[in-house]
């Protein structure tokens, strides 16, 4: 996968990904604790596949999902001079 992009599910605990990945740009927001959730609080609503929300310093892009919940999502880190 290029550098920068990451395919997870939607119930991948933020904890965990940040601990396998080394990525910092994603990081929970109040009473969110997987990556699902924070798209959900970032989009303000359930989104469809194709939408991307942004989150602090990452793109969530919706890989698949249905009408009831989230399943996989692409993470993006946007480039900043910290990590280009």
């Amino acid at each position: 996968m290029v550098r920068g992009l990451y395919r997870v599910k939607a119930d991948t605990e933020i904890a965990d990904f940040q601990r396998k990945r080394s990525v910092r740009e994603v990081s929970a927001m109040k009473n969110m604790n997987t990556v699902g959730g924070l798209v959900l609080q970032a989009a303000g609503q359930l989104p469809k596949r194709g939408i991307t929300s942004t989150a602090r310093r990452a793109d969530l892009h919706v890989l698949r999902g249905d009408s009831r919940r989230l399943y996989s999502l692409l993470v993006e880190r946007k480039k900043t001079e910290e990590n280009l």
